[in-house]
């Protein structure tokens, strides 16, 4: 270890490095997802990157993404923190704590005000200001004790459940961004942003299904996990049990996993049951670091990031 570490914004030439890190720290990332992330997110980026003589030895990216008020037309540009690493042998010698501070520093350089993250342990990050600002509801389902509704015929669930979305018809149901706003503070659904979501769900398996309007992310293996719905709040209500009847038909018997952030509406649609597993934590942080904040939508409480990648 060298007396004096280098703080540096990473440049094309540093991505063998920043990937070679990747791999060693965040060992549960595919092959897949990270050549998805390297060709669709890196390239928009921006990475703190730490040196010790030519090893790589911490990092900390900042990837942007514009979201909208409802109150208002006009699109912020946050940063969203994401890949926090550091070698083993190098923790606990403040290098977070600087890496941390310089991503404030870029970002008030860049006029960008918010920044989020998704914390693996929310003590590495209170200390530095961040609150928790939204939460995330994990239901895990016996499928094979529950019953079809009878709202759809079975060949209407079965077209429907089959019917998965290639990149267009995916950025055509995405791209309806009025209608899935149920938070007031959430990403901006253009073409780019449906690009990355659905080429990052498809680097592990995923596949998209609409129903009655609603477009659902899935994974189908062991399990099958609904990873978010895009609600069209127009058709909720009278959705829910085609929604229940089609993901009922795609787990054919297999434990069924839910994650909804802030509103619980598909958990609870399907009857209590002692086997099944019920949890509810907090889940995105943020730091507000600018002046330039709206401070009459509350909205540390309506934040609508889960559909970042």
């Amino acid at each position: 270890m060298t007396m004096e570490l280098e703080y540096k914004l990473a440049t094309d030439k540093d991505d063998i490095n920043i990937r070679r890190l990747w791999e060693k720290i965040f060992i549960e990332d595919s092959k897949s997802y990270l050549d998805f992330y390297f060709k669709y997110v890196r390239p928009t980026n921006k990475v703190i990157a730490v040196y010790d003589g030519e090893l790589l030895c911490a990092m900390l990216h900042l990837n942007p993404y514009y979201v909208k008020f409802t109150s208002s037309e006009e699109a912020v540009k946050i940063y969203y923190i994401v890949a926090v690493a550091t070698l083993a042998e190098y923790r606990r010698q403040g290098i977070m704590k600087k890496m941390l501070k310089l991503a404030e520093n870029i970002a008030k350089e860049d006029q960008v005000n918010t920044l989020i993250l998704l914390p693996a342990d929310e003590r590495y990050y209170t200390p530095f200001g961040y609150e928790f600002a939204s939460e995330q509801f994990n239901t895990t389902l016996i499928s094979s004790v529950y019953g079809l509704s009878g709202t759809l015929d079975v060949s209407t669930i079965r077209r429907i459940a089959e019917d998965s979305l290639d990149e267009e018809g995916f950025k055509a149901a995405f791209k309806q961004e009025t209608s899935y706003q149920l938070s007031k503070y959430s990403a901006v659904h253009t073409s780019e942003l449906a690009r990355r979501i659905f080429h990052e769900l498809e680097a592990d398996g995923g596949k998209a299904i609409v129903v009655d309007g609603h477009l659902i992310l899935y994974y189908l293996g062991e399990t099958l996990e609904v990873r978010k719905i895009y609600w069209n709040k127009e058709s909720r209500c009278s959705s829910l049990k085609k929604i229940k009847d089609v993901l009922l038909y795609l787990s054919d018997g297999k434990s069924l996993i839910l994650h909804e952030t802030n509103v619980n509406a598909l958990g609870r649609i399907f009857e209590y049951n002692r086997s099944n597993q019920y949890d509810r934590r907090p889940y995105m942080m943020i730091k507000h670091i600018g002046e330039n904040i709206d401070k009459g939508l509350d909205i540390e409480k309506n934040i609508g990031f889960d559909e970042i990648v």
